[in-house]
């Protein structure tokens, strides 16, 4: 009786080359859910890579104090990109993550952007929120912000109408939609 031993062992490919993912964690502070001039990097986001289908994470990221994100030697595969939202804290939600599914090719280097931003409520859980805690309200304008000297406009939603203080001067017009 004869038998192989090794037979092929030293002709398997293997893909042994990683790549990267990178991206950018930042505060969308007008809630446009895209990185401009009025929103800030985001440090201490944790995200994390997982298999498509998966729930298993791969890899983590946290975000520096430049809101820059890396993930090195990520293997050729497909992921999902996940946030882990307590480390965004209680008063911020995720509003955009740009690219939640990616495909990584040998020698990549993908490109990822997350924003988190106030929660946008109603004008009804806005009257119901804590005294200092920051939302939006989506509505249309009653007032301009040039109608009264003290800074105040009205918008009207869905659920009522809402009084808005210390707004600038010149942002938006009466019949305006808006994100206060």
């Amino acid at each position: 009786l004869a038998a192989c031993q090794n037979a092929g062992q030293d002709r398997v490919l293997g893909i042994t080359a990683a790549s990267r993912v990178q991206g950018l964690a930042y505060f969308d502070a007008n809630r446009s859910k895209s990185f401009d001039s009025t929103d800030t990097p985001m440090q201490g986001l944790r995200v994390y890579l997982s298999a498509r289908g998966a729930s298993d994470t791969l890899a983590t990221a946290v975000s520096d104090a430049a809101g820059l994100l890396r993930f090195d030697g990520v293997p050729v595969g497909r992921y999902a990109v996940n946030v882990d939202t307590a480390s965004a804290g209680d008063t911020v939600v995720v509003v955009r993550v740009d690219t939640s599914q990616i495909d990584v090719a040998l020698g990549d280097t993908v490109a990822v952007s997350v924003g988190v931003s106030y929660p946008l409520v109603t004008v009804a859980d806005a009257r119901a929120a804590q005294t200092g805690e920051k939302v939006f309200v989506v509505g249309v304008a009653l007032t301009g912000t040039n109608n009264f000297a003290d800074t105040t406009a009205h918008l009207v939603a869905a659920t009522g109408p809402l009084r808005l203080v210390r707004v600038f001067s010149g942002l938006f017009s009466p019949g305006d939609s808006i994100l206060a």
